[in-house]
């Protein structure tokens, strides 16, 4: 219905599901009509919501694991950003803020 899809949208809107999941989200919902939010709940889909201090400390342990990628920053930081981003949303499963998970980056080879 026009009402599930407009909660679709406020669920991407409101960053509580990806636009990848989204896509997922409209065949479930036409297949089920059941409420967007529930089903997305059901199938696993809701971000989470980590804090910039959490999304940090998963940066760190992914640097830890590959401190090539430090220095490598320096010399092409959009690969490594790409790969340290990639890298966190494989962590938390893909329920990362992703426009977050590359400020946070930026902030922390800013430093």
């Amino acid at each position: 219905t026009p009402e599930n899809f407009v909660k679709i949208i406020n669920l991407v809107d409101d960053k509580k599901i990806s636009r990848v999941n989204a896509v997922t989200l409209i065949a479930g919902v036409m297949e089920t009509n059941e409420d967007p939010e529930t089903l997305a709940k059901k199938m696993d889909m809701m971000n989470l919501t980590l804090s910039k201090e959490e999304i940090e400390k998963i940066i760190c342990g992914i640097l830890e694991k590959n401190p090539k990628a430090v220095d490598d920053y320096k010399v092409i930081p959009e690969k490594i950003t790409t790969f340290i981003t990639g890298q966190v949303m494989k962590e938390t499963k893909g329920k990362a803020d992703f426009v977050l998970v590359k400020k946070v980056i930026s902030e922390h080879f800013s430093k």
